[in-house]
């Protein structure tokens, strides 16, 4: 999986709006913290203690955000701000501000209700928390039905982490229901679109029902948003070298994945094969000698190698003389 923020508001604000961003930021806290103690010094007793209870809660977001994000969550954000706007207009600079029951009563209810909302979250966030747990245990004893149930739980609770639906996928396939495997893969893409995983969990569970298009389809996705993931590649190919007709363009990523992934081997067989089909003996050869290059026994690539050849060819002969020797060595 992947990490997708460093645990910092105040790191990810300078990473993300440069320093200029950052100083704006700090200049408002700075200008808020010297306005509110101008304004504590003006403030009778009773809105001193007030006043108080709402820094210390601002306070706390500030610090627990050295380590965390939790200003991006929005129930978090909403009463953050909420707080911050009421400390800013309780009272005006250098005047005494009377705060009277009515008012009180409604900052009382306000914050009741924010409050309730938080608490309400979070315990749905727990219990998703234990019914993930529980999923888990159950994938581990091989209880596939139970884990699959647990999960569902889990998501119905909180559908914020990819986890869940990535056990839940392996639950379905240990299940052999790949329909359903295939639906929850095309559910957790409409939430998490760059996740590569999912892409190729859903290709393969395509390729399995032999729907090789749409496989297709999400193996480019796979392989645009990670070239290097060397199970999509090698599917990819395995996959093209089996169709009749390739497209010139997936001919051109699956040449490009092949200086980039240099110890698949299977790579540059693949599209010997599928050039060898076309007729086109030149890049057959080409792609041949890569896959021999990295293993001398690749048979198809031999094969090609072979046939594409003029027997006339010294080079040719030498190389094959060699190559058809080690290999009856092995077989011996």
């Amino acid at each position: 999986m992947q990490a997708n923020a460093v645990h910092n508001e105040y790191l990810e604000i300078l990473y993300e709006g440069g320093f200029a961003s950052f100083a704006v930021y700090a200049v408002l806290w700075v200008l808020f913290f010297i306005l509110t103690c101008k304004k504590l010094k003006v403030s009778e007793k009773e809105e001193k203690l007030f006043y108080f209870a709402l820094l210390f809660g601002i306070a706390s977001v500030l610090i627990d955000n050295l380590f965390n994000i939790t200003l991006r969550t929005l129930l978090v954000s909403f009463a953050f701000w909420l707080v911050f706007s009421l400390i800013n207009n309780l009272s005006a600079l250098n005047k005494k501000v009377k705060l009277n029951i009515s008012f009180r009563m409604v900052i009382l209810i306000l914050t009741v209700v924010c409050i309730s909302f938080l608490i309400y979250f979070q315990s749905k966030v727990f219990t998703a928390q234990i019914y993930e747990l529980n999923g888990y245990k159950n994938l581990v004893k091989g209880q596939y039905q139970n884990a699959a149930d647990d999960m569902e739980k889990a998501i119905k609770k909180s559908s914020m982490k990819p986890e869940p639906y990535y056990a839940l996928i392996n639950a379905y396939i240990n299940l052999n229901n790949l329909k359903k495997a295939q639906a929850v893969s095309e559910e957790v893409l409409k939430f998490y679109p760059a996740y590569y995983e999912f892409y190729f969990r859903l290709a393969a569970l395509e390729e399995a029902q032999k729907e090789l298009e749409n496989a297709l389809i999400n193996l480019r996705r796979t392989l645009s948003l990670l070239p290097v993931y060397t199970p999509a590649a090698e599917l990819f190919a395995n996959i093209l070298q089996a169709q009749n007709n390739v497209s010139r363009e997936d001919k051109e990523m699956l040449s490009n994945l092949v200086p980039v992934l240099p110890y698949e081997t299977n790579l540059p067989s693949y599209l010997a094969e599928i050039y060898f089909k076309e007729n086109n003996c030149h890049k057959a050869v080409f792609y041949a000698r890569k896959a021999l290059d990295g293993n001398i026994f690749d048979k198809p690539a031999l094969e090609i190698f072979t046939a594409c050849h003029d027997v006339s060819d010294d080079e040719f002969l030498r190389y094959a003389t060699y190559l058809n020797g080690l290999k009856n060595k092995m077989m011996n």
